[in-house]
């Protein structure tokens, strides 16, 4: 066991400590209790499988923090730095990223995520609209390949997926083409 801290990014005052195994364990012991970790200077954090969720990181620093699998559902992630962050896996479902810092970080197998994307929620699935792909519940793939899925394909993923699917095709595609649309007038 070791003395674990978490440091505030802007002056070094200590945020949190805790005796413990690992900063990730040290993360979570202060994520469950309530901490505020705005502006948390957790850079270069190996933090895979971290259960974040709803914690409140904003203007927290997480360059190139490896958080595969980690649960960031529902985490307040505004203004913060994930430049270069490795997200493979980790679930972002209802995090906001508003203002979020995002070169260089990778989602899923090395999917760019340069840009905030669009979230939905509240349907059947979950909806993660990106630079380039689009991830609905657990099935991730690139605008392309979802506009061209045949309805046999979209039905072999879930019990009522082609119902829904013939619901918000239109909405979803839409969505993710007004994203590209506006990524490529930003550049």
């Amino acid at each position: 066991m070791a003395l674990f801290e978490i440091k505030n990014r802007h002056d070094g005052s200590l945020i949190f400590t805790l005796e413990c195994d690992s900063l990730k364990l040290c993360l979570e012991a202060a994520v469950k209790s309530g901490a505020y970790l705005s502006r948390a200077n957790l850079s270069g954090a190996y933090l895979s499988r971290a259960n974040l969720s709803r914690a409140n990181l904003s203007g927290a620093d997480l360059s190139r923090a490896y958080l595969s699998r980690a649960d960031l559902s529902g985490a307040y992630l505004s203004r913060a730095d994930l430049s270069g962050a490795c997200l493979p896996g980790a679930n972002l479902s209802g995090a906001d990223l508003s203002g979020a810092y995002l070169p260089g970080v990778k989602y899923g197998d090395g999917i760019p995520l340069e840009n905030t994307p669009i979230m939905l929620q509240g349907t059947k699935y979950p909806i993660l609209i990106m630079d380039t792909h689009i991830k609905i519940g657990c099935e991730l793939h690139s605008h392309a390949e979802w506009e061209s899925f045949s309805g046999d394909r979209i039905a072999k993923m879930d019990c009522g997926s082609l119902d829904w699917w013939n619901e918000w095709k239109e909405i979803v595609l839409n969505l993710s083409l007004g994203h590209q649309q506006r990524i490529a007038k930003g550049k």
